[in-house]
């Protein structure tokens, strides 16, 4: 028997209730009840209050999941929840002890009322148990133990979850060792299980707030059903097994409703809501007047069948026996056809197969059937042996004609005598006994096929059939495979602003599915056939007559060709009458006037820009022009004009700073993405061998790319983070770092926050 401490002198605590101070003096262990938590009694009056009041004793408040949730609605009115006036702590025989005093209600539990068989207000029940879970998960909490002890009926019809106390924060997630009553756990995960696969789920994968809401449905349907049918029991372990095949037969919508509630306690984001769930109860369940219930029906078993002998001499009479167990109806079964209908109390059955003069095997099968309609059937196979002619002593044999071999016998027709009886005429003396016999029927032999043939046939058949299907799935990949581009070797050299023809095959000429770029510089493509790309080189910039190039062939964004040996010629500058072209060796401050391409302009243009581009220099109009009167000059014989000496602007010849690195409409924030392995929520060991991996989906080189890695707690908050920074990101390639280790980590989630493209160098 457990001891019971008596306290050594009366405990006298302050008590507020309603904004009032009042003295309660504890007469602790005089009339309190014991349960399997903690002592309670009622009703305690204090002052003009009627009170519940708990004792907590053995623990302390560490030890109280719902302690932070009594200290937030003491001495508040929270109108779907029960009202707790105050929590105090005491000090009895040296120990602190807390005293919960809750308003006392008048009523039952749904544990009583369901034992009683209370009618029950099935809609009253849903609104108000879904208003106190509300309740509860705004404040961040969802009930552990949900049960039918744990809901109160009011006297005036209201229902309320009572034992808060228990209740859980929301960043502890369900697990096994958690105290309290899991029946409707079970019901939950067996619905997961069987009617969705879900094998792997575990408590910990759904939230608390999303276990709550699929536990009131299965509580709903068990109140349906044992309310309408009276013939089954609430507590009936047929009803409670059963309740997850009914509810997935009641509405299929209720398996989209789990799968939206696993989905939202993976992902953490709102998927569904509790005023969702609530309309879909009432509406599939409450005024479903068609609610399905079949009570579990077990399927019919056979234990043994058995034969007293499987090879059977003609004429020899067996037994077959057999063992069953939920069964109403017995069938025996010869090579697949009804033989005969067994009385349902017989476990045995004597057989005597008829004999046709032939070795043969028949198979029995016997077929159990319970009331709903279940089959269960066993065979067995019992071979009947051939009978054997005993050989007669010496017998002498008189033929009146010779005997034909089968081999050499000619179908003819026969005479009725050939057709008759035939008559055997025996006579017996001292010494022999003569036969006499008709002439002998005509033997019409078997052909046996030969099974070295058969399996030849066989063979090549079957090789047939594997040189057709090769054939048309050679023809179906030509027909509808897409074909793979192919480039000529190309190795040129070219100036900026020249038609530069690529040949290959399998172009595609769809409109703005080739690119192609030099270096990093978009060109523009003039056409293109199924074998021949026409491009325009573009200007690159560069401040030397020539440069190697890296050209690329992009379809979709994707690089399909490269080709690095290709040089880039600046476009040469075009040479004036009567000045000197800039060659290599020409001094820097000597400026030679360039003009625009001559396949671009025509000649006369060209002698019109460049004597108005030398007039501007010299003052001087270039001999060989006409004046304004039309009159050719003379040609000048003397020296040209010499033009002053500028020295060119360092800053003019570096490239533009803004022009862009990247084509405008490639954006790499698509084409680089990040991932990890699946790190599971370690209990004691945290975060570990975290791998990162860069992914680098575009056609460029990346100088480095940063990915912040975030460190939380279970319940999301963050502990610190960490800068991983990938180097020299080659193109179309991913790049793999392993992430620091964190003992207290439990979560990780990662992103990208810095792509560096300003050494971005075309691949």
């Amino acid at each position: 028997m457990k001891r019971t401490e008596t306290l050594s002198s009366p405990v006298i605590m302050k008590v507020v209730i309603k904004e009032k101070e009042h003295e309660y003096q504890s007469d602790y262990p005089q009339g309190w009840l014991f349960a399997s938590g903690d002592p309670f009694k009622f009703p305690v009056s204090i002052g003009r209050y009627t009170c519940f009041v708990k004792r907590f004793e053995k623990k302390s408040p560490a030890d109280i999941s719902g302690w932070s949730l009594m200290q937030q609605v003491k001495d508040k009115f929270e109108p779907d929840l029960p009202r707790i006036y105050d929590v105090v702590e005491a000090e009895e025989n040296g120990r602190s002890i807390y005293y919960v005093f809750y308003e006392h209600l008048t009523g039952e539990t749904l544990e009583a009322a369901v034992n009683r068989n209370a009618d029950l207000n099935l809609r009253r029940l849903t609104d108000d148990l879904f208003k106190g879970l509300n309740a509860l998960h705004n404040k961040h909490f969802w009930f552990m133990d949900f049960c039918e002890k744990n809901i109160f009926c009011e006297s005036s019809g209201r229902f309320l979850f009572i034992d808060l106390d228990s209740v859980q924060p929301e960043s502890q997630r369900p697990h096994n060792h958690m105290d309290g009553d899991k029946q409707y756990w079970a019901l939950v995960f067996t619905f997961y299980k069987e009617q969705l696969g879900y094998k792997d789920l575990k408590p910990g994968d759904l939230s608390g707030p999303m276990l709550n809401y699929l536990q009131l449905i299965f509580l709903v349907l068990r109140l349906k059903i044992s309310l309408t049918d009276k013939r089954y029991d609430y507590k009936s372990p047929v009803l409670y097994d059963n309740l997850p095949a009914l509810l997935a037969e009641t509405d299929p919508g209720f398996k989209d409703l789990f799968v939206r509630a696993s989905e939202e306690s993976q992902k953490e984001q709102q998927l569904l809501s509790g005023s969702e769930v609530k309309e879909f109860i009432l509406r599939n369940i409450i005024q479903n007047d068609r609610v399905p219930y079949q009570p579990t029906v077990t399927e019919p078993v056979i234990s043994s069948f058995e034969a007293s002998a499987t090879d059977i001499e003609p004429g020899q009479t067996f037994s077959l026996s057999w063992e069953v167990a939920h069964t109403t109806r017995l069938e025996l079964h010869r090579n697949g056809r009804l033989h005969q209908e067994i009385q349902n109390t017989a476990n045995s059955l004597d057989i005597r197969e008829a004999y046709d003069g032939k070795p043969k095997k028949v198979v029995y099968q016997l077929v159990a059937m319970n009331s709903s309609g279940e089959k269960k059937s066993e065979p067995i196979t019992v071979s009947i042996a051939e009978a054997i002619i005993p050989e007669t002593s010496e017998v002498e044999i008189t033929h009146s004609q010779p005997i034909i071999e089968p081999e050499e016998v000619i179908l003819e027709e026969t005479s009725t005598q050939n057709k008759a009886q035939t008559e055997i005429n025996t006579r017996t003396n001292d010494t022999s006994t003569h036969v006499t016999n008709d002439p002998e029927p005509v033997i019409i032999p078997k052909i046996k096929p030969d099974p070295k043939k058969l399996r030849s046939i066989r063979i090549a058949l079957l090789v047939l059939f594997l040189a057709i299907a090769a054939v048309l799935t050679v023809v179906a990949f030509s027909l509808f495979a897409d074909k793979k581009i192919k480039v000529a070797t190309l190795k040129a050299s070219v100036k900026e602003g020249d038609a530069f023809i690529i040949p290959g095959k399998n172009f595609p000429v769809k409109p703005g599915v080739l690119l192609v770029f030099f270096n990093n510089f978009r060109s523009t493509v003039i056409a293109v056939t199924s074998d021949t790309l026409r491009v325009l080189v573009p200007e690159m910039n560069t401040t030397t007559d020539s440069i190697p190039a890296r050209l690329a062939l992009l379809v979709n964004k994707d690089t399909v060709f490269t080709a690095a040996n290709i040089t880039v010629r600046r476009n040469e500058p075009i040479a004036i009458a009567g000045t000197k072209t800039v060659s290599s060796t020409t001094k820097p401050d000597t400026i030679v006037p360039v003009l625009p391409k001559r396949d671009s302009i025509p000649d006369d243009a060209g002698r019109v820009a460049a004597s108005q581009t030398l007039t501007a220099t010299t003052g001087k109009p270039i001999s060989g022009g006409k004046s304004k009167s039309g009159n050719s000059q003379k040609t000048n014989k003397t020296k040209p004009a010499k033009i002053n000496p500028v020295k060119p602007d360092p800053k003019k010849l570096e490239p533009d700073p803004t022009y862009p690195t990247t084509p405008p409409d490639v954006d790499l924030n698509k084409l680089v993405t990040v991932s990890s392995n699946v790190i599971a929520n370690q209990k004691r060991k945290g975060t570990k061998d975290l791998q990162i991996t860069i992914q680098n989906s575009s056609p460029y080189d990346l100088d480095n790319v940063n990915v912040e890695v975030n460190y939380k707690k279970k319940n999301g908050k963050l502990l610190h983070k960490e800068i991983l920074t990938f180097t020299k990101v080659r193109a179309h390639t991913s790049q793999t770092q392993t992430a620091p280790d964190d003992e207290q980590s439990k979560k990780v989630d990662f992103k990208i926050v810095a792509i560096n493209s300003k050494q971005i160098q075309l691949y």
